[in-house]
């Protein structure tokens, strides 16, 4: 699938170079490089088939959040217009009080966009629901998941806050 994937995206792009970058449980990810641009191939788990779909019909709402993407259309790849440096990049070295007002100010604008989405059909392109009346009963589904937890994926936490989180 990976092989398939990437040369999806050579062939929409015909990028000068590709690169990969990492993976995770949630999807792969690939740096593509094009003469005027930067993208980034995503190419989703099976728990993550549906956010391909997700983006475009996201792009629908008008929010500036969203980098313009390209999503194929029967297979979870997409590739994204390179937005520049990650939250992760910027705020590396920066006081836990501002990181904190970052990301406040970040989820309050991703909540807006959230709502925005509530009004479209979220589970006709395969989003699963994690409403809050979905959210208790689904909280050991996520915390059982392989891979999602772990300081190797979100080093900013330790295994003692990772432990706490389970004992919720």
């Amino acid at each position: 699938m990976v092989a398939a994937a990437v040369a999806w995206a050579r062939d929409v792009l015909s990028p000068d170079r590709v690169t990969w970058i990492r993976t995770r449980p949630w999807a792969e990810v690939w740096r593509l490089e094009t003469a005027d641009d930067r993208y980034w191939l995503k190419i989703n788990s099976s728990r993550t088939v549906y956010e391909p779909r997700l983006l475009q019909l996201l792009q629908g709402t008008g929010s500036d959040l969203l980098s313009p993407c390209i999503a194929h259309s029967s297979q979870p790849w997409s590739l994204i217009r390179d937005a520049g440096r990650s939250a992760r990049e910027a705020l590396d070295g920066v006081e836990p009080a501002i990181r904190i007002d970052y990301w406040c100010g970040v989820l309050a604008e991703y909540a807006e966009l959230q709502r925005a989405a509530a009004r479209l059909d979220l589970a006709v392109v395969g989003v699963p629901d994690f409403s809050p009346a979905q959210l208790v009963p689904r909280f050991d589904e996520v915390l059982a998941a392989p891979g999602w937890m772990s300081t190797k994926l979100t080093p900013e936490l330790g295994e003692d806050q990772f432990a706490r989180i389970r004992t919720v």
